[in-house]
Parts: structure tokens; C-alpha cells; sequence
């Protein structure tokens, strides 16, 4: 074959592996293919998903702290805010 190798050690895993090929008229490779692409395609399907919504968490909480910042704005005065004045003196350093 010269090819890679996949060297399964797990008996019962070889079992199943011959049984489904058995029953599918595949070859042990086509079983082993097939369930992997499934698996994968599986996988891949289930991490966009949650990244997806990890997103919109991301975003509904933004959107959360927006409110909140607005509202909090609505009661602060301009004395509420710190200027250059208030941090640094005549020559620029930190009072």
C-alpha cells in the first residue's frame, strides 16, 4: 500500500468496525471514512453553532452595558467628569 496506516489496538473496536462493514457491504476503510466524516462534519457543525452563540452573548451583553451607560449618563452632571486639570498640574505631572 505504501500509504499511511491506521493501526486500531482496541478489539472491540475492530469488532464493530468488521460487523458494520459486514452488514454495509463496505470495506473496513469505507466504514472507518464514513463514520469519521460524519463525526467531523458533526463536530464542525456543533463548534459554529456555539460560536454563533457565544456571539450573540457577546453582542446581548454589549448591548446591556450600552443601556446601562446611557442611563447612568442620564444622572451625572458635568462636575461628575475629571479633567486634565483635575489630574495633572502646571508642568504636566500626575498630581
Amino acid at each position: 500500500m505504501g500509504g499511511p496506516q491506521l493501526n486500531i489496538k482496541d478489539a472491540e473496536t475492530t469488532r464493530m468496525v468488521r460487523e458494520l462493514a459486514e452488514l454495509t457491504g463496505e470495506t473496513q476503510t469505507e466504514v472507518v471514512r464514513k463514520a469519521v466524516e460524519e463525526k467531523l462534519a458533526k463536530t464542525k457543525a456543533e463548534s459554529e453553532t456555539e460560536g454563533r452563540r457565544r456571539e450573540m452573548d457577546r453582542e446581548r451583553t454589549l448591548a446591556e452595558v450600552r443601556k446601562i451607560q446611557k442611563e447612568a449618563r442620564k444622572h451625572m452632571k458635568q462636575t461628575d467628569f475629571l479633567t486634565d486639570d483635575d489630574l495633572y498640574d502646571e508642568r504636566g505631572l500626575p498630581k
